[in-house]
């Protein structure tokens, strides 16, 4: 399903390192599930430009949630090819599709996944995920920012608080001040993309590994 000029603005786009970067499934998995240059589970969205590949903000969720079930789940990766063949247009990602895996034995295995996503009254698909908890101040929503995380509050970009403060060039008092931010905000993107920049993606983050 191909998107338009417009939709593309508010869909999330994401090239497949940073896509590995955010769900911790490795590039080679994103490439192959979901991009034209592997043998996708569905039809791409975005068609590779130059030999490079990008997927949308559901695409790199429903990638999240077929590694969280082929690795911990025992389900087979030829089992959700023939899903997503077999599902409508109307259930499109139906491991993130609300008509179709919130009432279906598969929303239990991917209850950590399922429980960081906000769906709008009446929505199949999600629009915002919150990847270290709703509590943890950071979103990725595709309306914001291109989708990149940001602070929910101020929708400032993680990666723009985080740079500086990594770099030894700021402090988190000092971030804090100049973003309008409250230091607990600051401290949350400093750790979000620290952990991010050990390859630490949304399932560690998830178990709280170091």
């Amino acid at each position: 399903m191909m998107h338009n000029t417009s939709s593309l603005l508010t869909c999330g786009i994401y090239s497949v390192p940073e896509a590995s970067r955010l769900t911790g499934v490795s590039t080679g998995r994103i490439r192959r599930w979901a991009t034209a240059a592997g043998q996708p589970l569905w039809t791409p969205a975005l068609p590779d430009q130059d030999g490079k590949s990008a997927i949308t903000f559901h695409e790199m969720l429903e990638a999240a949630a077929v590694a969280l079930l082929l690795d911990g789940a025992g389900h087979t990766l030829a089992g959700f090819r023939d899903l997503h063949a077999a599902v409508p247009s109307a259930h499109r990602f139906p491991l993130l599709n609300s008509n179709v895996v919130l009432s279906d034995s598969l929303g239990s295995p991917l209850r950590p996944l399922l429980d960081q996503l906000d769906y709008r009254p009446g929505a199949a698909l999600p629009h915002r995920w919150w990847p270290t908890g709703r509590d943890a101040f950071i979103v990725l929503d595709p309306a914001r920012s291109f989708g990149e995380p940001v602070l929910d509050r101020t929708g400032t970009p993680t990666r723009a608080i985080a740079a500086p403060i990594l770099a030894g060039n700021e402090t988190a008092k000092s971030s804090a001040s100049c973003w309008e931010a409250s230091i607990q905000e600051v401290e949350a993107a400093v750790y979000f993309e620290r952990r991010l920049g050990c390859g630490v993606g949304f399932f560690s983050l998830q178990r709280g590994s170091p």
